[in-house]
């Protein structure tokens, strides 16, 4: 050892195998051994270092930025967050333990070897994997090329392999080491070391030499060795410039090479002369850091040249005697008599040789005719003597030139494709798919087996398959099994459907797909499927095997999903930045009514596409890397609302949810709890949790948000219906019901809760924005027991303005009807033209006009019917000021009786909501409020018995019995009645409907084959309903032609007619007379009650009074 070299040893792990690392920037060191422990350590003469007890045994660390690597003998590779040490999850596992970790030097790719003999190429940002088998024994170490094109391992088999990287080829394999079956029992760990920077050399230590093998040939170049070896070598380590080379023998030698000279410059020991198992140089210092068998850590300071320092000055125990045999009698003469000079001042033999004074003879040395021809451009001195500083100059050209650099934003590498429902593809035991028709699963034992089990056994039996096309994408439906194979270079890439439900024998069909081009992405409908390749093709066949379609997509696919006859394609749109990524999803419909729309898909920042799919009720639904999951919401412009947040839900941030169905009602998320991991394992079989749904309002603890939610789920989990019902799909008419139930309920509590909180405008703002003119009558009637007078107004002019624009809608529609419709029916169907007859165009085919059916006039079921013993459950209700919204939504539901549609004036003088009627008014609960009165006027008196202390008692008035008075007429023979004090004939109600229906009946049996070929989807035992649709839809004068028909047709065939005739009851002009004072009267009454002034009105008002 030399003067200029320290040591320093001190334990840290218990006897073993140990290893260790250092940061990039040199402030942490980072070991491991047998204990289970892992040691940060702050310099190696840290005496206060942070201990962490990973498992009872650890087997290989490596740190890089951020994130520090550790293998146990669990087979796990867990990755920490650094230097927080805090636990993000399972890096990768293996069937055996991993015995070395390597990072690349940009740290975006990690290699780890195993003693299962594989080796695995870890993408560090989504943790995908490729395996790289060939090696028949467990691992000793891997290395990365600087350039991240080869990796290097080396093998207990003996071998040393060579891989590319990118297609996992083995490019050279070099069989120079000892054979061994363990790990452990291994004479030399063979730690081998590519040349930074450039990697043009690869450096392995075989036996008691260094052997360097030339990049892309791997040829042999040189060997660099010593006669003082004793043992085998077992560590390499290359200096930072690349000139030097440091290997350690198992006896604890050290030994650093001149890779220049190809001599050994230092000759060195570890103190204690224990086998040294890890070295490692540190990143900043001229020293060495390493572990030996015993748990030591150790560092050794000198053994590389440092700065301004000359190789030569680091031969140790090298003979300081000249080897005179170097030098000739004359050359030794020169140089002793250059190194004692003149004392006189004389001109030694070497100046008067270099003489830089003497340019005219020719055999002279002249100094300055050199610089003038090597350096024309720089102006020398003459009297400069001093030799010229290249490195000095290089430095002040290259710090004088203009650095150009970009500083935009960093572009963020795109996702690679992947199939939604899968574990990854390197596991042995996987998930091929998980949805939510079934599992398929993959077995890579000594057969590759797949297995596919259905949630619903009465869909089909569970099926065993032979995996012989290395399948490794899979999709599962109803009706068949999609596997897809990637190309190898024996086989292209391959497309099996297994379609289990067919009705012929041969259920089984594969295609190929052309040169070149594999499958990156698959999926199955109702009756198609489709494969996604990297050529940007969109390939759909039929379910027989038919091609029936091939489409390009705009940009590379990222993964595809179907739903019936919908099919999703998400793919890059272009480059995201900052860690996003920029995708799209394209929505199309494959076989029936064709639709396509270009959707943006959301993300989170930084996040990946982790899962895409289809609700169970077919609505998109998205899940990023994130935890956040998407809901399209096709009421609000295609766009995403976020539903649910998985990470809230996990225990550690190491834990994750892996979702494998949505469903929008019930609402339910699905999904596995993996703990420690992003994905399940296969065995045993993971156990489905339901995670409710949560929108990320403000303030969720309150209740006012709480209401807020249930109103935005409502809304959200029911537009699905809505859909389905626009595009004439089946829906449930009681699930629409229920969702509009709870929608109102929603909206009327927090309409109380506005109003206790004095928010009118708000209470105000949520009728005119959810609510009907229907609905806003329990609004009214609501403010109006609370006194809020003002409210009450302010809701009358909406409940108003709403009927008038129901109104106007229903015009409006009534004339784009009519002018689209064509007069004319087919000259083939000898019919009479009308207005509702459907058009037909240029070819000839029949075309039917949309109709659009009136508004019903009818209020919500759930509100309008209410229980017979409605009394006795209104004494157990609380009063209005108790202060719980739920109490006051049961008054306003259970003690109100709603008119089915109060008729609101439509003109644009204002009425006043307050004045009580003095008309009289019809009997019965539901009887219609008049024209010009106010919605007070249908309010009737219900107070509770709590009530009651509080409120002065109302007026009590007894009921009037509704009894039924005997008919003073006698029904005739065709309908009408005769009055039995008079003699005239009465027509009945009955009469006029059924001359309604006749009209409808001969319209309908002259038209129905017209409307059964323009609406060829209806079946035929809805036709009539799509007739009674088109006949309500035609004008008054069209109905009552055809009514005048079928009249004249039954006139015609009746023996009765001429008697009818004379019978008919001919108008007295008294009564017409009559009839118009009496109407001028009532006007003139209701000009003097609205002439009232307001504060008349409001003295007389009187709560509760009808």
């Amino acid at each position: 050892m030399s003067g200029e070299e320290s040591s320093l040893v001190r334990p840290a792990h218990e006897s073993g195998y140990s290893d260790i690392c250092v940061h990039e920037d040199g402030q942490y060191l980072v070991s491991c051994g047998k204990d289970g422990d892992v040691i940060v350590w702050q310099g190696v003469e840290d005496d206060d270092p942070t201990h962490i007890n990973i498992s009872e045994s650890t087997h290989a660390v490596a740190v890089k930025g951020t994130k520090l690597l550790v293998a146990n003998e669990e087979n796990f590779v867990y990755e920490y967050k650094f230097p927080e040490m805090e636990l993000d999850g399972i890096f990768c596992r293996f069937t055996s333990p991993a015995t070395h970790i390597a990072f690349s030097d940009s740290a975006a790719f990690v290699a780890v070897g195993s003693s299962d003999f594989t080796i695995k190429l870890v993408t560090v940002e989504d943790r995908s994997h490729k395996i790289l088998s060939g090696h028949q024994a467990p691992i000793l170490s891997v290395a990365y090329d600087p350039q991240e094109d080869y990796l290097a391992s080396a093998s207990c088999d003996g071998s040393v392999k060579v891989w590319r990287t990118t297609d996992k080829t083995c490019l050279a394999t070099l069989d120079v080491l000892e054979k061994c079956n363990d790990f452990e029992a291994a004479q030399s760990l063979c730690r081998l070391k590519w040349q930074p920077k450039s990697g043009k050399v690869l450096a392995v230590p075989v036996q008691k030499e260094v052997r360097l093998y030339a990049r892309t040939s791997w040829n042999l170049l040189y060997t660099l060795t010593d006669d003082q070896i004793q043992q085998c070598l077992s560590v390499v380590v290359w200096s930072q410039s690349g000139d030097y080379i440091l290997s350690t023998g198992i006896d604890g030698c050290i030994y650093v090479w001149n890779v220049d000279s190809k001599s050994c410059v230092v000759r060195s020991k570890h103190e204690k002369g224990h086998s040294i198992c890890c070295a490692t140089l540190h990143p900043t210092e001229n020293q060495l850091l390493f572990t030996d068998v015993k748990g030591n850590i150790g560092s050794m300071e000198g053994l590389f040249p440092g700065p301004g320092k000359k190789s030569s000055a680091f031969f140790v125990e090298e003979s300081e005697e000249k080897d005179d045999s170097l030098f000739g009698d004359d050359d030794y003469d020169l140089i002793g008599a250059a190194e004692i000079g003149d004392n006189d001042g004389g001109i030694s033999p070497i100046e008067a040789v270099i003489d830089d004074d003497d340019d005219s003879n020719e055999n002279a040395i002249s100094l300055s005719r050199i610089k003038a021809e090597l350096a024309p451009d720089i102006d020398f001195d003459d009297d400069d003597k001093t030799s010229l500083d290249l490195k000095n100059l290089e430095r002040s050209i290259h710090e004088s030139a203009p650095v150009v650099s970009y500083t935009g934003p960093k572009i963020t590498e795109q996702q690679p494709p992947f199939q939604p429902g899968s574990t990854p593809t390197h596991l042995s035991h996987r998930f091929m798919v998980w949805n939510a028709v079934g599992i398929v699963r993959n077995y890579e034992d000594d057969d590759s087996l797949i297995d596919v089990e259905f949630h619903d056994t009465s869909t089909h039996h569970s099926i065993h398959l032979t995996n012989n096309m290395n399948y490794i994408t899979a999709d599962l439906s109803h009706d068949a099994i999609l596997l897809a194979s990637e190309i190898n270079e024996d086989s292209p890439s391959t497309l099996m459907c297994y379609h289990f439900n067919s009705w012929d024998n041969n259920k089984e069909w594969i295609i190929t797909m052309p040169d070149k081009e594999e499958i990156q992405a698959i999926c199955i409908g109702d009756g198609w499927v489709c494969a996604a390749t990297n050529r940007r093709t969109l390939r759909i066949f039929t379910l027989g095997g038919l091609q029936y379609n091939i489409l390009s997509t705009p940009g590379p696919v990222v993964c595809l999903s179907g739903h019936g006859d919908q099919l999703a394609v998400y793919y890059h749109h272009g480059l995201g930045v900052e860690g996003d990524q920029c995708m799209n999803m394209l929505l199309l419909h494959v076989l029936h009514r064709p639709y396509s729309v270009t959707i943006p898909v959301a993300l989170s920042a930084e996040s990946k596409l982790k899962w895409a799919s289809f609700s169970v009720q077919g609505t998109p639904v998205t899940a990023d890397t994130s935890g956040v999951v998407r809901l399209l919401n096709r009421s609000i412009n295609q766009s995403w609302t976020p539903v649910a947040n998985t990470r809230v839900h996990c225990k550690s941030k190491a834990d994750h949810y892996w979702i494998v169905g949505l469903n929008e009602t019930p609402q339910q998320l699905r999904a596995i709890y993996c703990k420690g991991s992003t994905f399940p394992v296969t065995l045993p079989r993971p156990v489905v949790n339901v995670l409710p749904f949560q929108l990320s309002l403000c303030d969720m603890s309150s209740e006012k948000t709480s209401l807020e939610e249930s109103l935005c789920k409502s809304c959200v989990f029911t537009q699905h219906i809505q859909h389905q019902k626009s595009t004439r799909q089946s829906y449930d008419e009681n699930l629409l019901e229920s969702s509009r139930k709870d929608q109102l309920e929603a909206v009327m509590k927090l309409f109380a809760l506005a109003c206790k909180s004095g928010r009118d405008f708000k209470a105000a703002e949520l009728c005119e924005l959810f609510l009907d003119g229907h609905s806003i009558t329990l609004a009214i009637k609501y403010a109006s027991r609370l006194k809020n007078m003002a409210l009450a107004q302010k809701l009358n002019e909406i409940a108003r303005k709403k009927a008038e624009e129901v109104v106007s809608e229903e015009e409006d529609e009534i004339v784009e009807e009519e002018s689209h419709v064509q007069p004319s029916l087919d000259d083939s169907y000898n019919h009479t033209s009308t207005e509702w007859s459907p058009r037909r165009d240029r070819a000839g085919l029949l075309k039917c006009t949309p109709h659009h059916a009136p508004v019903p006039t009818h209020t919500h079921t759930s509100l309008s019917k209410r229980s017979e013993h409605s009394d006795d459950k209104r004494q157990n209700n609380a009063v209005v000021d108790d202060g719980h919204v739920s109490d006051d939504i049961d008054m306003i539901t259970e003690d109100t009786e709603i008119a089915p549609r109060p008729m609101f004036p439509l003109s644009g003088q204002k009425s006043n909501p307050f004045k009580v009627s003095t008309k009289g008014t019809l009997s019965g609960n539901n009887a219609p409020s008049l024209r010009g009165s106010s919605v007070f006027d249908t309010l009737k008196r219900t107070v509770k018995e709590k009530e009651k202390k509080q409120l002065m008692p109302p007026e009590i008035k007894p009921k009037k019995l509704n009894v039924k008075k005997r008919s003073k007429t006698q029904a005739t023979l065709l309908g009408g009645r005769v009055d039995t004090e008079t003699g005239t004939t009465k027509k009945s109600r009955k009469s006029e409907n059924d001359q309604s229906n006749t009209g409808f009946r001969l319209w309908f049996a002259e038209n129905r084959l017209i409307l059964e070929e323009a609406n060829s989807d209806i079946p035929a035992d809805e036709l009539s309903n799509y007739g009674l649709e088109q006949w309500s839809a035609m004008s008054s004068t069209e109905k009552q032609e055809w009514c005048d028909k079928a009249k004249a047709e039954e006139t015609e065939n009746s023996p009765l007619t001429g008697k009818l005739v004379e019978k008919k009851r001919k108008r007295n002009p008294s009564t017409d007379v009559h009839s118009a004072k009496t109407s001028a009267t009532s006007k003139k009454v209701k000009a003097q009650e609205i002439s009232q002034t307001t504060n008349r009105v409001l003295d007389s008002f009187r709560f509760g009074n009808n």
